[in-house]
């Protein structure tokens, strides 16, 4: 007997294993449907709902950690731009109108650099209708009529708000910049309207 040869130009068939239902009213064979229970979507939703518990707080913590870093480096770039401007002026920082808006375009290109991150986040999200602050506006507070010979540990501008998870960001006159809590602020700001407010804390 000759051994039976393989057709390779016919492509080989799939089969699959049905499963019927017996209908007992007519005897009739209906094939049964092998899709998802409600008892198991209801599984996989509360499992996703679980994970997403789990991993929204770190997103939301990474997300107001980056902006405060970014924070953090726009207040060194207007230090350097206050060391630009006092070089020009005699050592004499901006005075209080226009205040820091006269870095603007000669020192600092873009007017980003005075709006927190925070806040530029909360208008793509929300839309310019509901702006927290109008535009144009400075989101740092400053302190006018310093000279670049001051107290390196005065405090030059600074989160006007705690925008920062309960925490804001100070720049100092050496340049340094650093987070301090809510109730700092709030002493930076009373000692602001006093007229002068005085170490970074």
């Amino acid at each position: 007997m000759k051994p039976r040869q393989r057709n390779w130009g016919q492509a080989p068939i799939f089969t699959m294993k049905t499963k019927y239902r017996l209908h007992s009213e007519n005897g009739c064979l209906s094939p049964i449907s092998s899709g998802f229970t409600y008892t198991e979507l209801l599984c996989v939703m509360a499992i996703i709902a679980v994970v997403w518990a789990l991993l929204l707080p770190a997103c939301v913590r990474a997300r107001n950690r980056a902006h405060e870093t970014r924070c953090l480096e726009q207040l060194r770039s207007v230090s350097f731009a206050l060391r630009m401007y006092s070089q020009d002026y005699h050592g004499q920082f901006p005075p209080e109108f226009p205040g820091l808006r006269a870095l603007t375009p000669r020192y600092l290109h873009d007017d980003d650099v005075y709006r927190c991150p925070t806040t530029r986040d909360w208008e793509l999200r929300w839309g310019p209708a509901l702006k927290p602050e109008p535009p144009g506006s400075v989101d740092y507070a400053y302190h006018p009529g310093l000279a670049i010979d001051d107290r390196p540990q005065e405090a030059v501008a600074w989160d006007s708000a705690p925008r920062h998870h309960d925490r804001g960001n100070v720049l100092t006159l050496s340049g340094a910049v650093k987070p301090v809590r809510a109730a700092a602020l709030a002493d930076l700001n009373r000692s602001a309207t006093a007229g002068r407010p005085g170490d970074a804390p």
